[in-house]
C-alpha cells in the first residue's frame, strides 16, 4: 500500500507528538479533531490558550498550542508547510509559508511568540519543513526577486538565474530564518510539488481548490 502521507524523522523521534505531512487524499479519521485557519498569506499569528474559541475559525498563517490529543493545520498547493515542537514537546506549531508568509516573516513572528509564552530555548525547537514547490519550478518576475534580495540578501541557496528567468527557493529562505532565530534541528523534506504529482500543485494544476492538509498534535 502506498502511504499518502510523509513525515519528518526528527519529529517521529519524539512519542509524545503525531504530524503528518499529507499527500493526495490523505485520509484521517473523522473521530480526530483539527482546527485549520483561515488563511490569509499574511503573518499573522494565532496562539490557542486555554480560552480560545475553538468554534471560531480564525484568519491568520501560523497556528501555536499546548492543547493535547488536538490536532492543528494548515492547507497548502505549493506555499511552504512548516511544523514546529521542543524536545519536552511542550507546544506544536503549524505555519503556512508562501512568498508574502515568507516574505513578510510569519515565521520570525512564531518563532517569538513561542519563545515568549512558553520561556523556550531556540535550540530546544525541532523544525520540519516539508513538501512545497522547489527551486527548480517556483519562477518569479524580476522585481519581486529584488524585493526579496533586498529584504534577505539572497545566498546562492536562495535562488537561481537561468538566463532572465529567476527561481526562488522559498524552503530555503525560511531555513535561513530558523537558524538566524538559534534555531539548529530541522528536517527538510525536499519533494517539490510540482514535480511530485502524489501533491497537489497550484503551479502544475491552476486549481485553488484542492490542497494536502500538514497536520501536528500532542499525544
Amino acid at each position: 500500500m502506498i502511504k499518502n502521507y510523509t513525515t519528518s524523522n526528527l519529529l517521529s523521534d519524539s512519542k509524545e507528538i503525531k504530524h503528518y505531512f499529507g499527500k493526495k487524499n490523505f485520509l484521517f479519521p473523522d473521530s480526530e479533531k483539527i482546527y485549520f485557519l483561515n488563511q490569509l498569506h499574511s503573518n499573522k499569528v494565532i496562539f490557542i490558550s486555554s480560552e480560545f474559541d475553538l468554534n471560531r475559525q480564525e484568519g491568520g498563517d501560523a497556528i501555536i498550542s499546548s492543547k493535547r490529543n488536538f490536532f492543528i493545520g494548515i492547507k497548502t498547493a505549493d506555499c511552504v508547510p512548516i511544523l514546529l515542537s521542543d524536545r519536552n514537546s511542550s507546544f506544536v506549531a503549524a505555519i503556512h509559508a508562501g512568498w508574502r508568509g515568507t516574505f513578510y516573516k510569519v515565521l520570525d513572528k512564531t518563532i517569538k511568540k513561542i519563545v515568549k509564552e512558553f520561556n523556550c530555548n531556540p535550540k530546544d525547537i525541532i523544525a520540519a519543513i516539508g513538501p512545497s514547490i522547489g527551486m527548480c519550478c517556483y519562477e518569479i518576475n524580476l522585481s519581486l526577486w529584488e524585493k526579496f534580495n533586498q529584504r534577505f540578501t539572497l545566498a546562492p541557496d536562495d535562488f537561481n538565474q537561468i538566463g532572465k528567468k529567476y527561481y526562488l527557493n522559498l524552503q530555503s529562505i525560511n531555513k535561513n530564518l530558523l537558524n538566524n532565530n538559534g534555531i539548529e534541528s530541522i528536517d527538510l523534506i525536499l519533494n517539490c510539488t510540482k514535480c511530485d504529482e502524489s501533491f497537489y500543485s497550484y503551479r502544475r494544476d491552476g486549481s485553488t481548490e484542492q490542497s494536502q492538509i500538514s497536520i501536528i498534535k500532542l499525544n
